[in-house]
């Protein structure tokens, strides 16, 4: 499964902290555990299903891989939205648009959580499906061209165009 492999190969959470810190600062898998205990179900659903991207991904990519059951389109703007105010979730403002990424850490820790809940296959068939989508749709648009150099899949879709097709 290439979510397995990408948590074996992430950031451990091994790292102590001092001995008098609260819990929670000992190591930073504790500080996770404490962030994402205080989210709310919809946010805990929708980081874990986030975890999926690899490096940055839009808001339409967002709702497409992590909206399913319990989960609607609507919700996940919402947790997005949360998610970016409790820092867990980056936002890049690009010249046309903004660009969303969870940091390594992040990542691997949401990694973990959506593997443990049985939904992984399920969002990876998603994300994949998303962006073959993207991919078909450059493909068709370089079909119609009568340039004869085929347009390349724009920068920010190539990391996950990689990890959805294990490249």
């Amino acid at each position: 499964m290439g979510l397995l492999r990408s948590l074996d190969s992430q950031l451990r959470f091994l790292w102590r902290g001092r001995r008098t810190a609260p819990p929670r600062h000992q190591t930073l898998g504790a500080a996770l555990d404490w962030s994402h205990n205080l989210l709310s179900d919809v946010e805990r659903v929708a980081l874990r299903r986030l975890a999926v991207f690899v490096g940055t991904f839009s808001l339409e990519a967002a709702r497409s891989v992590a909206a399913e059951t319990p989960v609607e389109g609507g919700q996940v703007v919402e947790a997005l939205a949360s998610l970016v105010a409790k820092s867990l979730v980056v936002t890049e403002i690009g010249p046309t648009s903004a660009r969303y990424r969870l940091l390594d850490t992040t990542r691997s820790y949401a990694l973990g959580k959506l593997i443990r809940s049985g939904e992984a296959a399920a969002v990876e068939l998603r994300h994949a499906t998303y962006y073959r989508e993207i991919f078909e749709r450059t493909d068709s648009a370089a079909s119609h061209s009568s340039e004869p150099e085929r347009p390349v899949v724009h920068r920010e879709h190539v990391s996950n165009i990689r990890a959805a097709f294990g490249m």
